[in-house]
């Protein structure tokens, strides 16, 4: 027997048997019958052509169990739809849950395919054909300037890019005559200078030149040697 056949007919019947067996007595006692001749058939009839009509007692019965029987099914129908709402909403939070795992799952997903095909950043490549640096001065403030010529190549995602800013060695970012680069083979002159003067005074200059872009992003180049030179016009 099933829970809800149980709460529906087993439980209100009982409840009615019960309410019968307690107004037993008490229609006895509104009949002025004895309880001991109520369960006999003379009883029966007594309590039938009593003073109090027995259709008194049996509409009270009958109203007891009728009573019982739609109290304890009104009860179960709602522990039933508590039951109901329950599972709803625990089936709600776990696809809420599960939604939001798959969710989440698709967001890596597509964030590892993401990183799988990024584009690396841009690189810039320098072949020199001369380097040179020298003294020289800036506002009246001794300097050290760098120039040379090179063919310059920008790869990985920049087709094209126009260098506005450099520095050596770490030194303070100064801004320097635009170099346009447009894909590979690019024959460009670089010229900058240094404040306050690095290196030695007639000897090669290790320098690691950093290029900024116009969309701020920074080329560091191999260390290069750049061979003295006391004037630009020197050969």
């Amino acid at each position: 027997m099933n829970q809800k056949n149980k709460e529906l007919w087993v439980i209100p019947s009982i409840v009615t048997l019960v309410w019968g067996l307690v107004l037993i007595p008490v229609a006895a006692w509104l009949t002025n019958v004895p309880m001991r001749t109520v369960v006999t058939f003379a009883g029966i009839k007594n309590l039938w052509f009593a003073p109090v009509s027995a259709w008194v007692v049996l509409v009270v019965l009958v109203a007891a169990g009728c009573i019982s029987c739609l109290y304890w099914r009104s009860r179960t129908a709602l522990n039933e739809e508590r039951r109901k709402s329950q599972t709803l909403e625990t089936e709600a939070v776990s696809a809420s849950e599960t939604q939001r795992q798959e969710t989440m799952d698709l967001i890596n997903t597509h964030q590892r395919e993401m990183n799988a095909i990024r584009v690396p950043a841009p690189c810039l490549e320098a072949v020199w054909e001369e380097s040179f640096w020298g003294e020289d001065t800036v506002d009246g403030q001794p300097a050290i300037y760098l120039s040379g010529w090179a063919f310059f190549s920008i790869h990985y995602g920049a087709s094209a890019c126009v260098l506005v800013q450099a520095s050596v060695n770490g030194s303070e970012t100064v801004s320097i005559p635009s170099i346009h680069l447009g894909g590979r083979s690019n024959r460009k002159q670089f010229f900058t200078n240094v404040v306050p003067p690095i290196g030695t005074h007639g000897e090669p200059l290790q320098a690691t030149i950093t290029f900024i872009d116009t969309r701020n992003r920074r080329y560091v180049l191999p260390e290069r040697t750049f061979q003295w030179r006391s004037s630009l016009g020197d050969n």
